[in-house]
């Protein structure tokens, strides 16, 4: 996948709650106005629904407000407003090439950006403790930061 090459990145998780908003705020916080549309969405989100309150605490030692973030479901309208695909596990990105029918080439797992290359996937906090939150927003964090790069 040649990230550098889109001009909009969608970021997917299960309910756009914790994982997804997060890669969202981190990587606008690295790239700003340089053109690039950055948003996220959830497979299996409640539209509507607010960040968990850690994900929130959890953006704010980042120095960043997410209190105003509010999930949307995966539909095709995102779809067609998106050039490129990051989830947070194989298994969505599996799911979103099955139902929406995106080319491999435009989908690809966020972990892979990690500079541990045995990292498969973006483990999911939700229920879990602000450290947890924070140890997957790190590792989030380490993976945009590569992302970045190629802006």
């Amino acid at each position: 996948m040649d990230i550098s090459k889109n001009s909009s990145i969608l970021m997917i998780c299960y309910g756009n709650i914790c994982r997804s908003p997060m890669a969202e705020a981190l990587l606008k916080n690295l790239i700003p106005d340089r053109g690039i549309e950055i948003s996220s969405a959830g497979t299996h989100a409640g539209d509507g629904n607010r960040a968990e309150p850690n994900t929130i605490k959890a953006m704010l030692n980042f120095g960043i407000d997410i209190s105003f973030h509010r999930a949307r479901r995966l539909n095709r309208e995102i779809i067609h407003q998106s050039d490129c695909f990051l989830t947070m596990e194989p298994e969505q990105a599996s799911f979103v090439k099955r139902e929406f029918h995106i080319p491999v080439e435009r989908i690809g797992v966020l972990s892979a950006f990690h500079p541990d290359k045995n990292l498969d996937r973006i483990f999911d906090p939700y229920g879990m403790t602000i450290d947890d939150y924070m140890a997957c927003a790190e590792l989030i964090n380490g993976c945009v930061k590569k992302i970045a790069e190629y802006f």
